[in-house]
């Protein structure tokens, strides 16, 4: 908006505009609120009309199909993860396991070895 038009603008009055009863309703009361766009749409029914082509809606299917193949490889890989996680966890589970009855057979042959010991100076003594 040009400066120089800025008190004509204001001192101008509203256009006629009586062919809109909206209009005309809304400047009568500026708290009217309008009604729902549904009323106001030509289309009877609750859903949108369809304003495609044959060629669009084609590849909007296989756009549709192309992502459905996108995550059904993302759902096989994010299986394989966990199933490795898993498989990562038994492992170390059989790891600890296995130190342990390694431990304990060390352990226990020290144990018989230190009590030859102590025999065989006990005897010598």
């Amino acid at each position: 908006m040009d400066c120089s038009n800025l008190p004509t603008w204001i001192a101008s009055k509203p256009p006629n505009s009586n062919k809109n009863p909206l209009f005309s309703q809304f400047n009568q009361n500026p708290f009217l609120q309008f009604p729902p766009s549904r009323t106001l749409s030509r289309c009877p029914s609750r859903f949108a009309p369809i304003q495609s082509s044959l060629r669009q809606l084609r590849e909007r299917i296989q756009t549709v199909k192309n992502t459905q193949k996108i995550t059904e490889a993302m759902k096989l890989v994010a299986a394989a993860k966990v199933r490795r996680a898993q498989e990562a966890v038994i492992n170390v589970e059989l790891k600890r396991n296995l130190s342990i009855v390694y431990n304990r057979e060390r352990q226990a042959k020290i144990t018989s070895e230190i009590l030859e010991i102590v025999a065989g100076a006990e005897a010598l003594t």
